[in-house]
């Protein structure tokens, strides 16, 4: 694609200097945000019967069982947080692709393999480098930032990464 006959030179980008270290981050090309979880398993919430205040099971007017998803199911909440995790690592390693400096120690191959391994390896090497939350986020922003992402969706990857420490 071209504007006025001339072609893009690159996407924005900025420095984030987290003590010693600056770290560049860019922005994330188009359609990168929706592909992250791709492969990563998607959980679903319980389906389970409805029941009244005396625990009997409802039925409607049809006589059959009413069911409802339960999305504040605990083990559904702590799975999607899981996965928006992972999501965050892999948004982190997408937007420090071009910092010269970053040495990432697992394999792309990896996600041929298992996206979801994939995105647990690059989680755990964001841990052991190690950066803290506040960093983190420092990093996050900026990608947001430079990505033009709307501000929900940067409380939503930062809900996502304080809860996981909660």
């Amino acid at each position: 694609m071209k504007h006025g006959g001339k072609r893009r030179g690159s996407l924005p980008e900025k420095t984030v200097p987290i003590g010693e270290f600056n770290f560049l981050v860019k922005g994330l090309p188009f359609g990168a945000m929706e592909s992250m979880g791709d492969g990563l398993p998607r959980p679903a919430p319980p389906l389970e019967f409805a029941r009244d205040s005396n625990g009997k099971i409802l039925r409607d007017k049809a006589g059959k069982v009413v069911k409802h998803y339960d999305d504040r199911n605990a083990d559904y909440l702590r799975e999607t947080r899981r996965i928006s995790l992972l999501e965050s690592a892999l948004i982190i390693k997408e937007g420090l692709r071009s910092d010269p400096e970053m040495e990432w120690e697992t394999p792309a191959e990896l996600a041929q393999e298992s996206k979801e391994k994939y995105a647990q390896a690059i989680l755990q090497e964001l841990r052991d480098f190690p950066l803290t939350t506040g960093e983190i986020i420092r990093i996050q922003k900026a990608i947001t930032e430079v990505s033009g992402l709307q501000k929900e969706q940067i409380e939503s990857m930062m809900e996502d990464l304080v809860g996981e420490g909660e």
